[in-house]
Parts: structure tokens; sequence; C-alpha cells
């Protein structure tokens, strides 16, 4: 693939497929040399693939998800991979209208290891993410558990977990929960941001630790969790944030916020034993948050 611009090593155009115990390993990272190289280890593109045990290296991400144009997304499993890519370890698709929801996907016991590049060659290619839900149309019921993300070296922003809401009126990605999975030197342990014509629906982190979180290029306020709209942003509609801790332990902290609310609207924000140590700044910060009913500790 390295005399290409679009290669994915494996599309999966089909239902009920294994993927297990193989090697997807690129000579050199992906833009390198120009924008060259192995974009993507496999593409899902239909239902009941179980992706198991496999090793994606040097590619610019290590999956895709979407449906296809006549078969929807549904009960994916993607587990025990290691993904040593550049920018997205699992990347969900969905940019058209004819390309269906995704649904019933489970993210566990993966590793995914960012490196530190940023390749100028494609506009926008500026946020990492281990597990990144920022398509157009909805994404529904995810479990993403036990889960490792290292990101090396800092500088280029980064979060373990990025969902953000698209431009589609009603597309709404809804019912993910993060449990129980582990980030060190990303920019945030979860990025959470709603659009101008779109919000998102049940969110539930539980159980996370986030490590050594490091100032990133544009985002130099890490935080564990930071949750924040574009202007006139939508309501997220349950955000529920349960026994997550966040830690710096180095001897020059960086990570300002365990939890960091910036102006989102929330209709149902619960927070309960959530802790962090070695904050710059704040164990919890609200800056100026729409929320219309609170339960749990503050």
């Amino acid at each position: 693939g390295l005399d290409t611009s679009d290669h994915t090593s494996v599309f999966g155009w089909a239902d009920d497929v294994i993927f297990a115990n193989n090697e997807i390993i690129n000579s050199t990272a992906y833009g390198t040399v120009g924008r060259v190289g192995g974009v993507t280890g496999y593409e899902i593109h239909g239902t009941n693939h179980r992706i198991f045990g496999n090793h994606v290296k040097n590619y610019y991400r290590g999956m895709w998800v979407s449906s296809n144009y006549t078969a929807e997304c549904n009960n994916s499993i993607i587990a025990g991979n290691i993904f040593e890519v550049s920018f997205y370890g699992v990347d969900f698709f969905g940019n058209s209208s004819s390309l269906t929801d995704m649904k019933r996907t489970i993210i566990e016991g993966n590793v995914i290891v960012l490196d530190n590049t940023l390749i100028t060659a494609i506009p926008g290619a500026i946020f990492k993410s281990a597990i990144n839900i920022a398509c157009e149309y909805g994404v529904s019921d995810v479990i993403i558990r036990n889960n490792w993300c290292v990101k090396t070296s800092a500088s280029v922003d980064s979060a373990f977990i990025t969902i953000t809401s698209g431009s589609v009126a009603s597309e709404t990605h809804t019912r993910i929960t993060v449990d129980g999975n582990s980030a060190i030197g990303t920019t945030f342990g979860a990025f959470i941001r709603t659009s101008a014509t779109n919000g998102l629906g049940e969110i539930t982190l539980r159980g996370n630790t986030w490590y050594n979180l490091s100032d990133g290029t544009s985002y130099t306020s890490p935080a564990g969790v930071i949750v924040l709209k574009t202007t006139t942003g939508n309501a997220i509609t349950g955000l529920h944030m349960m026994n997550n801790l966040c830690i710096d332990d180095r001897g020059s902290p960086q990570c300002d916020y365990g939890i960091w609310l910036i102006d989102p609207t929330i209709t149902m924000l619960y927070c309960k034993g959530n802790t962090s140590r070695g904050m710059v700044t704040a164990e919890y910060f609200e800056d100026t948050p729409t929320i219309t009913t609170r339960k749990g500790d503050y």
C-alpha cells in the first residue's frame, strides 16, 4: 500500500465475518513520505463482524466501522486487538443517508498506541482518538470497556474517546457506555461535544482511569472529561459520570481538571464517586453550563 493514497487492507463488505489473529503491518508509518501508505487495516461494512486478536501497525487508523448500502452494521465485536496507529484505533463512519445507523457494537480489551505525528497532507487531521464517534449519522448501543490507550509523547491533541454530534439533525449518537478503560499521555480522557444542529443522547462514563494527561497544540488545559458545545449547541439528554479517576503524579503536572464542563446544555447530569489527584486547577469545574436536573455528588 505504500504507493497509494487510500489503502484499506481488508474491506469487509459482507455479513457474518470472523477476522482473527492476523498481522496487518505497513513497513513505514502512514504519511511518512507524502500522503502514502496504509490508511485502514480493516473496514466493517455489514452485520455480525467479529474482529479478534489482530495487530495493525503503522496505519492511519486501525478500523473503520460502517454499514453499507444494503445491510446494516449491527452486532460488531472488536476485542483483544493491538492497534499501533497514527490517528484512530476504532473510527465510526457514516456520512450519507443511504448508510443506515450503526447499532450494538462491543469494543473490549484492545490496546491502542497513538503516535505523535501530524500529517499536514490531510486537512483537518489534527486530533487523535483511540475511539472516535464523530460521524454525521447516528451511532447507538455501543459498549467500550477495558481498553488501554497509550499516547507516545505529547503536543498533538488527542483523547481516549471522542464523541461529537454530527451536522445532520435528528441523527443522534446515544446509549454509549465507556466503562473501565485507561489512558496515559493523551490530552483528554473523554472529549464530548454537541453541534449547532444536533445534540447527544445517553452517555455513560464509568470506572475509567486517566493518567498524566498532557498539553496538546490547540488544547493546553488537559482534563479527564471535557464537555463542551459549539455556538448554540444542542442538549445532551443524559450524561452519567460515575467512579472515574484522573491522576497526574508527575513532578510538574499538566492536567488541569478531572471534569470540566464548558457551557454545555445537559438535560440530566449525574455525577457520583469521581475523584482526581494532582490537578493543576480543579477536580471539578463548571463554566456556565445549562443543566435542567442534577443528581449525585458535587
